[in-house]
């Protein structure tokens, strides 16, 4: 690899050296100390550039020298030293990298172009994240049934969002846009990896500034953990205790519902953060959404099909749903359900509910499931 021995015991002297901070880049980030972090992330570098840089580009240097000038490039990105990191990535491409190396730095340099695009628009990521690891006969290798995949990111967004408006103690709202203030904090979708069906979502806000004085990324992510571990216990009751608002709690549950198994197609979901892990196996038919009791007073349990087909303009939050013989329902949606229920307009659906007994043709929805169209 190197000429004498002299340089040998040099670079690794220096790589060891290394590789001593970069363990206390991961120590200092989690526990909270991101500054320290960057700083010991940025020493480690110089020490790391120093050694891969001593390596000649040689076919039978490799695969040492890419992997050392991956791992300075990646400790410069820590350091958020994004023009020495790409640098770095170009020296261990001009060699004779290995595949699995050549993929792991551009891999890198993908990562460094969305944090310069995000610096360039004022933004920064935060290094918390929730990853969801998804298994079950829909899934192959790095593949997933595209409906599966779209009902579970549309709802950890929903979840994400009304998570965010309850910690920043705003009123439920029912409709119209989310406010510019919710809106800084917004979730990154990181690419899945192969093997059971991997998403990670992190969380941007504008550079220098944070989102609330009493909360953040890992506030937001704890929060949802604790809720959907709750529920997987079928504590329901702590849940709501916890809440305390009857609109969050109903949405809540109604959106980690959307999320949870079937037993077939999706047979489990891992919800991981820092901190935790939740193995989220409580199926989506035992998950109950909460109903007022002065709704369940006298009366009737109905279920109907139909499409999900106009709203209705009036105080009591309602949707209009045709059968397929042309009959035409009132669907009373409780405050908390809307985005649920907004999510399948258009669309054949199943309805669960509670029928007026004054006017049958008035529902109150206690369940909605997509059905195909017969």
């Amino acid at each position: 690899m190197v000429q004498d021995s002299h340089d040998l015991n040099k670079i690794k002297a220096l790589h060891d050296r290394a590789m001593q901070l970069a363990h206390l880049v991961i120590v200092a980030r989690n526990e909270g100390n991101l500054n320290k972090a960057k700083k010991l992330a940025a020493e480690a570098y110089k020490l790391e550039i120093r050694a891969a840089s001593m390596i000649p580009e040689k076919l039978e240097s490799e695969p040492t020298r890419s992997i050392f000038f991956q791992s300075a490039a990646s400790l410069a990105y820590q350091a958020e030293n994004f023009e020495e990191a790409v640098r770095c990535i170009a020296k261990g491409l001009a060699g004779y990298p290995p595949a699995r190396i050549k993929k792991e730095l551009m891999d890198l340099y993908d990562e460094i172009t969305l944090q310069s695009f995000l610096l360039r628009q004022n933004e920064q990521v935060s290094e918390e994240s929730l990853h969801i690891t998804l298994k079950g006969n829909a899934i192959g290798y790095g593949t997933i049934i595209y409906n599966e995949f779209e009902r579970r990111i549309k709802n950890t967004k929903i979840l994400i969002d009304r998570t965010i408006q309850r910690l920043m103690k705003k009123k439920y709202q029912k409709a119209g846009r989310v406010s510019k203030e919710v809106k800084k904090f917004e979730p990154i979708l990181c690419a899945p990896t192969p093997g059971s069906f991997n998403i990670s979502f992190k969380f941007s806000a504008p550079a220098g500034t944070q989102l609330n004085l009493f909360f953040n990324a890992k506030d937001i992510i704890d929060e949802i953990l604790k809720g959907i571990e709750l529920i997987n216990q079928s504590r329901l009751d702590l849940l709501e205790e916890a809440i305390n608002d009857p609109a969050y709690f109903r949405n809540f549950v109604s959106h980690v519902k959307e999320l949870a198994p079937d037993g077939d197609r999706i047979k489990l979901i891992a919800f991981t953060s820092k901190r935790k892990k939740v193995i989220f196996k409580q199926k989506r038919d035992v998950i109950t959404l909460p109903i007022s009791e002065e709704i369940t007073t006298e009366q009737k349990p109905i279920e109907i099909e139909g499409v999900l087909d106009y709203a209705i303009a009036r105080k009591e939050e309602a949707i209009g749903l045709t059968t397929k013989d042309k009959k035409h329902y009132t669907i009373i949606v409780q405050e908390g359900l809307e985005d649920l229920v907004r999510s399948y307009f258009k669309q054949w659906v199943r309805i669960s509910g509670l029928q007026d007994q004054q006017k049958e043709n008035k529902i109150y929805l206690t369940d909605i499931n997509e059905l195909e169209e017969s």
